[in-house]
């Protein structure tokens, strides 16, 4: 009895965050695991989804939960842009780590999803920038080092034909 009443209660939660992507969210804030579980990977209108919010935000924890249940670590937004994108934008090295220890691509390249979009398997985000391109842009040094060293590639250009080096300059970094 108790083994089906939890079966339902499982189904239940999953019926409600394939409907409603905001109920993940809400879920994730108050780390109820068990809404969490449902569907790791729901996204709202705009492709945006928990495991983009927790690299927003620098919630490890709830990284590593969403990741253990599945989350899906290269999954796109409508910019283009995955979890690896803004947590190279919001600085929290530990998250860059999560992500690339469990199959981040470093060159973010979604090859069918980039190629149907623009025709090319290199763009990564609508401007072409990569992670690598993202950290350096705003000078987080401690992402663009962790990104390297994991075998980004420096020499990526964006839609500009500009690599992260020369946006770094471009910025005024001197690091």
């Amino acid at each position: 009895m108790h083994g089906s009443l939890i079966k339902q209660q499982q189904n239940c939660h999953s019926d409600i965050v394939q409907t409603n992507p905001s109920t993940l969210h809400a879920a994730m804030f108050s780390k109820n695991k068990e809404l969490i579980k449902a569907n790791v990977n729901v996204q709202n209108t705009n492709g945006h989804g928990a495991l983009r919010m927790t690299s927003i935000n620098g919630d490890i924890k709830m990284t590593e939960l969403l990741v253990k249940y599945g989350a899906d670590v290269n999954i796109v937004d409508s910019q283009g842009r995955t979890p690896l994108h803004y947590a190279a934008y919001f600085g929290t090295i530990e998250i860059v780590q999560i992500l690339i220890e469990n199959g981040a691509d470093r060159w973010c390249i979604k090859g069918s999803f980039l190629q149907s979009q623009f025709g090319n398997s290199q763009i990564v985000d609508t401007r072409g920038f990569t992670p690598l391109h993202t950290a350096a842009y705003y000078e987080n040094t401690e992402i663009v080092k962790c990104l390297v060293e994991n075998g980004a590639n420096v020499n990526a250009t964006d839609n500009d034909g500009r690599t992260p080096l020369q946006w770094s300059q471009h910025q005024g970094h001197e690091e």
